[in-house]
């Protein structure tokens, strides 16, 4: 009966490519996750950029509209006497409350993001285990 031989060299070399695959995966991950919610909160600082510019045009017209209406009814206009809808105002609130929404949603992905980086590092340690059991001749 001819025994075989474990090639140690070989197995722990086997074993630490499979480790540094899976930490390079997860750091490409990370960095793929991360440029990714760069993008989205640029994305998101723009559309706040348009939606600002939106609500000072809306305003000025506001101002504008009650400059007129205070000049037909005879007084004067004055600038601190701007008429903003409800729907305008509606609007300025809508746009400022998405502001702590988008923090909540980046933290969130973060969290997420580390839960499975634990399950990962968890996973393969367990993986690690069986496999150096394995190669050790045990079941």
């Amino acid at each position: 009966m001819s025994e075989s031989r474990i090639s140690w060299p070989k197995t722990l070399a086997e074993l630490l490519t499979i480790i540094v695959g899976v930490l390079l995966a997860l750091f490409a991950n990370n960095w793929r996750d991360t440029v990714r919610d760069h993008a989205q909160a640029k994305a998101y600082e723009a559309r706040l950029d348009q939606d600002v510019a939106s609500d000072i045009q809306q305003y000025a017209r506001a101002a504008g509209e009650a400059a007129a209406i205070d000049a037909a009814r005879g007084g004067t206009a004055d600038g601190d006497a701007v008429v903003v809808t409800a729907s305008q105002l509606a609007g300025i609130l809508t746009r400022l409350r998405r502001i702590p929404d988008l923090e909540a949603q980046i933290a969130d992905v973060r969290n997420v993001m580390a839960q499975r980086e634990a399950w990962y590092a968890t996973y393969m340690t367990a993986a690690a285990r069986k496999l150096r059991k394995v190669l050790a001749g045990g079941t």
